[in-house]
């Protein structure tokens, strides 16, 4: 008999030429009391998590009847089969590699999230004055570079350490300035706007495969996004008007920040081949 997937006991008949017999697909639990189990007689059933045939002759076991049975968990045999063994430990080492190499690839991309991290902080601090209260800061173009290369998760980690550690008074600000009032200054909504400028970016950059056409308009829309939160916090700050905020927070930016994408562009495409490399075979 046979056990569906509903849980319900299905007598069916399993021989087909009085000896040999090949079993239906669907089934989860098998039970044979008798006949001839041939080689490949479970081919295709990868369905089948439980196979019992201690009531059968052991010499009318093929060794080689349960290679195809991929999801099979548990085998009463009247013998030990050896091909049914021999898959069993291959799955299990196939499944341990992976798992090892799933870790190591874990830990490879904690670490160049920790150095996309590290190259922020060491970016920002650098800064060009600017008539204005905003200045233009080297960690745009950190964040651009390295949200291409990690992808929009991972990015946002990084950014996220560079703001934490920002926060508790490092001085990885612009103008090598750090602590909390920062963030509540009229630059604030900037460093808050470097979570979905990062995300956007790295967004964009998993969901087209890093094709080079893709990773600009990224970085464009993420620029867009650090406007607005930038823009809206500045009005908030300092009381200004829609039209004097944009010519404070976005307009003298434009070119600058075009420069930043173009540059960061032709730099990432390369520099993500390198690092799937040393992703997968370190």
């Amino acid at each position: 008999y046979a056990s569906g997937g509903d849980g319900a006991d299905l007598f069916v008949w399993l021989f087909s030429d009085g000896s040999e017999f090949r079993v239906p697909e669907t089934l989860e639990k098998l039970r044979v009391t008798g006949g001839k189990i041939g080689e490949h007689a479970f081919y295709g059933c990868g369905g089948i998590r439980e196979i019992d045939l201690c009531g059968m002759d052991a010499d009318a076991i093929s060794a080689e009847a349960f290679l195809s049975c991929s999801g099979l968990r548990r085998l009463h045999s009247p013998r030990p089969v050896k091909g049914y063994q021999k898959n069993k430990l291959k799955k299990e080492r196939e499944t341990m590699n992976e798992m090892k190499e799933n870790k190591k690839l874990n830990i490879r991309a904690m670490v160049f999230t920790a150095i996309v991290a590290a190259l922020i902080c060491v970016a920002s601090p650098f800064s060009i004055p600017l008539p204005g209260l905003v200045p233009i800061s080297l960690g745009t173009f950190a964040i651009y570079l390295g949200s291409a290369l990690l992808g929009g998760k991972r990015a946002t980690v990084a950014v996220a350490v560079f703001i934490l550690i920002g926060a508790v008074g490092l001085p990885v600000f612009t103008g090598f300035t750090g602590g909390f009032a920062k963030l509540l200054g009229v630059t604030g909504g900037y460093i808050i706007g470097y979570v979905p400028l990062a995300y956007i970016t790295g967004f964009f950059s998993e969901r087209f495969n890093n094709k080079i056409l893709f990773m600009p308009v990224g970085m464009a829309v993420g620029t867009v996004a650090l406007y607005a939160f930038g823009t809206a916090w500045f009005m908030i700050a300092t009381g200004s008007g829609l039209a004097a905020a944009l010519m404070s927070c976005v307009v003298p930016f434009l070119i600058g920040d075009g420069v930043k994408i173009a540059v960061a562009t032709a730099i990432a495409k390369p520099l993500q081949a390198r690092l799937n490399t040393y992703l997968t075979n370190m």
